[in-house]
């Protein structure tokens, strides 16, 4: 969280160049926001490595794993890429004497989480979990590249697993709504464990092919219920999770907290790139921050489209704008700025504009500093003028009180044309 401060020129006071520029600039404003989150890009000839991971895991125990994944739409033909994953260097494969029967020890994937692209840059892919003793279990729902996606799964001591894609349970799109956000929970059952052996254990982030960003890769040496998994998903800094459900339900924090931004959960040096290099922007677990509209007034009724421009915006499964709480839809059009129509049923006066990622975490103007309003105003009247042209509503004096000693006052705002 860094405090950012911007100074301009006050062109209402000096329109133009002005002469002497110090006595024309407008107060300095600083705001509270996220301006450094930092991504892995990765370009699809390598990707990146931590073997000493796999040996920190405990045996036997669960195993949970997080991650922010915007796949590249470049990716296409069908053929699967590695998002994350476990793995073994050693290849004992068939068990001497026993012929047929492998071993856990040569089987060289894991626990994975995996991206099929469409068949074209046009059309959709699907996730999957997979390792080689349980095989493939894949998402039945199709997610769209060049958006951010949020993947996981959990394993319980028990083998059971669960694989999650942009959420953890069925969600509304919009509060009030019936209509719900694409997501995917395919459960499956593995007795697969990373390799704990010397040396023999590798832990990988997007090989095979893998084109696109990544962030906020999250490891448990524990398996986490559901609540935990989207918890670790838009926690923004790993030492808030210290005490949260998650850290306290499996008495650890996360053995790694590939984050990627500077300061917090830096890469390790253990951690090995080829093919990949930094890149600068939020994700939909980044909650962005609004410091101004392109239509400050609406009517009540709404569907006024306007352009809310602000910092942090990111392409996700679920952007969303509110104002005063009542919310809609948002179309992401850069990091800068998204495209909203206002709701109806706006009550008439101000109400505070915000803005999500991902529907789940609001801007927190008191945080950032700023509020930015939008003002509602009631449905007016145009009168084109001339003999016959107006409005009546002569019934309103039927409710008016009609003694010999009732007042009465009336007032409205009015705006006549200058051509008149």
């Amino acid at each position: 969280m860094f405090t950012v401060c911007f100074q301009g020129v006050d062109v209402s006071t000096s329109p133009g160049t002005p002469a002497n520029p110090e006595e024309v600039t407008a107060d300095v404003r600083c705001y509270k926001i996220e301006v450094h989150n930092s991504l892995l890009h990765f370009n699809g000839s390598g990707g990146a490595s931590a073997p000493s991971l796999s040996a920190a895991l405990p045996p036997g125990a669960g195993l949970a794993a997080t991650a922010w994944v915007l796949p590249d739409c470049a990716m296409s033909g069908g053929g699967n890429v590695t998002v994350l994953a476990f793995g073994s260097t050693r290849d004992e494969g068939i068990v001497t004497g026993i012929a047929g029967v492998p071993r856990d020890a040569g089987l060289s994937l894991r626990n994975s989480i995996g991206w099929t692209p469409g068949t074209s840059a046009a059309l959709p892919g699907t996730f999957y979990y997979a390792d080689c003793r349980s095989g493939f279990a894949a998402s039945a729902a199709a997610f769209a590249c060049g958006v951010w996606h949020s993947v996981g799964f959990s394993v319980m001591p028990s083998g059971a697993g669960v694989m999650y894609v942009d959420g953890v349970e069925r969600t509304a799109r919009l509060a009030g709504f019936a209509d719900t956000v694409s997501f995917a929970a395919v459960p499956f059952h593995t007795e697969s464990r990373p390799d704990g052996g010397i040396g023999t254990g590798t832990f990988v982030l997007g090989v095979g092919g893998f084109t696109g960003l990544m962030d906020d890769v999250r490891v448990w040496g524990a398996g986490l219920a559901p609540e935990h998994v989207r918890e670790s998903l838009f926690a923004r800094r790993i030492v808030s999770l210290a005490a949260s459900p998650a850290a306290s339900a499996t008495g650890a924090m996360p053995l790694v907290d590939y984050t990627m931004r500077p300061g917090v959960g830096t890469l390790p040096p253990v951690m090995s790139l080829s093919g990949v290099s930094a890149a600068l922007g939020p994700h939909p677990g980044v909650t962005p921050c609004v410091l101004g509209l392109e239509r400050a007034v609406t009517p009540v009724a709404g569907g006024c489209s306007t352009t809310v421009h602000g910092w942090n915006f990111a392409p996700g499964p679920a952007p969303t704008c509110a104002f005063g709480g009542r919310q809609a839809r948002a179309e992401y059009v850069s990091p800068t700025a998204v495209r909203c129509d206002t709701p109806g049923g706006m009550p008439a006066g101000e109400s505070a504009v915000t803005a999500s990622n991902g529907g789940a975490r609001f801007t927190d103007g008191a945080a950032v500093g700023k509020v930015v309003k939008q003002l509602a105003l009631e449905s007016s009247l145009w009168s084109a003028g001339g003999s016959g042209y107006g409005a009546n509503a002569d019934g309103v004096c039927a409710h008016l009180d009609q003694g010999a000693d009732a007042e009465v006052s009336f007032g409205g705002w009015f705006c006549p044309d200058c051509a008149a």
